[in-house]
């Protein structure tokens, strides 16, 4: 079963050298929403799940652990 991992947002983001603004801004989506889906407060839709992995240059598997 695949889990969706909020945390590997923010990994990903710091390893690219982004902050939450900057992703925000690549992505036209507001800074709180990053933070909401870093945090775990929200999860993101899946386009916006696509988004966020276009604007790190990764593909949406990283987002997701086996449990």
């Amino acid at each position: 079963m695949l889990r969706f991992e909020c945390r590997k947002i923010a990994s990903v983001r710091r390893e690219k050298g982004l902050t939450q603004a900057q992703l925000a801004d690549i992505m036209g989506r507001y800074r709180q929403q990053v933070d909401q889906w870093e945090r775990g407060g929200r999860t993101p839709s899946a386009e916006n799940l696509a988004l966020i992995a276009t604007a790190l240059g990764v593909g949406v598997e990283n987002f997701f652990v086996c449990k």
